[in-house]
């Protein structure tokens, strides 16, 4: 059955409404901050976030990294191009016309770039933070044994080195 296109739209915006006009697209799906997500075809799925709290985090965190992305990328964009607008009124400084450098303003935008790139690492560092904090803990027991393994084994690996003829 082909629902309306009314139908269609509205069930998006409510799906939207519900979980935020914040998602970013990420393989074939918008994600949005909750972990909800939902296909790029309007009639295709919609997922609330899941009941897996460990799924819920890598969801989150993929959202959080592709924000983080999206900010450093607009921030290099902007500065490359100051930077080429920089070395072009150098160059041609003694031209009759030569261009005119990056203004205030365009400083200022870079700076304001800056601050949500800043702001969104705190944001990913702690959806990271979270994701590790959802590992079961019989896998964070492995963990905590296999790295005290490590430990015992490079101690015994230097002692074995130092034995010298």
């Amino acid at each position: 059955m082909i629902l309306s296109n009314s139908l269609v739209m509205s069930r998006v915006k409510q799906f939207e409404i519900q979980h935020g006009d914040d998602a970013v697209f990420i393989g074939g799906w918008f994600v949005f901050s909750d972990g909800a997500m939902r296909e790029r075809n309007p009639e295709g799925a919609l997922m609330d976030p899941p009941s897996n709290p460990r799924e819920c985090c890598k969801i989150k965190l993929d959202y959080q990294t592709k924000r983080l992305e999206q900010a450093i990328s607009a921030f290099e964009e902007l500065q490359a191009a100051l930077r080429v607008k920089t070395d072009e009124a150098v160059k041609w400084a003694n031209a009759k016309a030569p261009p005119a450098p990056p203004t205030d303003q365009d400083i200022q935008e870079l700076k304001r770039l800056q601050g949500v790139v800043k702001q969104r690492r705190k944001i990913w560092e702690q959806a990271r933070a979270d994701y590790d904090a959802s590992v079961p803990k019989q896998i964070q027991e492995r963990g905590n044994r296999a790295v005290g393994h490590q430990e015992r084994a490079t101690s015994v690996r230097a002692q074995i080195d130092r034995i010298k003829i």
